[in-house]
């Protein structure tokens, strides 16, 4: 088995780092979007719901964090070498045929 580049060290560092977190800091945003502001207030008054935005968590965007952009540009450069050497065949299949 290859041994494991800098870069896999590194990684795998991290991937353990990330993996032993505690998990309250995950819990943090449900928290505090219904957390509602007290007040030692003396009156009987009830208190309404205040709705955070700012609490409420983001979702991650929807793009693919896998870029396959070369794919169109090797499709090109493929399909220019088969041309090239299809056409390339066809001339040699003609001029020899002659002979």
């Amino acid at each position: 088995m290859p041994k494991k580049t800098k870069k896999q060290k590194i990684l795998a560092q991290l991937h353990r780092k990330l993996a032993f977190t505690p998990p309250d800091t995950s819990a943090n945003f449900v928290k505090s979007q219904n957390q509602i502001p007290t007040t030692h207030a003396q009156t009987s008054v009830p208190s309404s719901f205040v709705y955070n935005l700012g609490a409420v968590a983001k979702p991650n965007s929807t793009k693919s964090p896998h870029d396959y952009s070369y794919v169109k540009y090797d499709l090109i450069r493929i399909t220019i070498f088969t041309l090239f050497a299809i056409t390339l065949q066809s001339v040699l299949y003609f001029l020899l045929r002659t002979r």
